[in-house]
């Protein structure tokens, strides 16, 4: 009797289809920025967007994440979304 040839996990890799992304868990993306579950949590009290996910938890698609944190400022320790440049310039107190 024969063994199969055991197969790496790298073998067993397959491309998503073309409609498909990749969603990370609270945990990954923790990871991806090295920051605390506290800190992703306030990120996304203001806005940071998280996509709909049936099972337990959350999901993050990570282009969006990205772009996101791309299209904010932090300003006095508090992430908030970028000017509108129409308004007006805020003076000096």
């Amino acid at each position: 009797m024969n063994k199969p040839a055991q197969r790496t996990k790298a073998d067993r890799r397959v491309p998503l289809q073309a409609n498909l992304v990749p969603l990370l868990t609270q945990r990954g993306i923790e990871t991806y920025y090295g920051v605390s579950t506290w800190q992703i949590d306030q990120w996304r009290k203001v806005g940071m967007p998280d996509e709909p996910f049936a099972g337990q938890g959350r999901r993050c698609n990570l282009a969006k994440c990205q772009a996101w944190h791309a299209g904010t400022r932090r300003t006095r320790g508090r992430w908030r979304p970028p000017r509108d440049p129409r308004r007006a310039p805020r003076t000096a107190r």
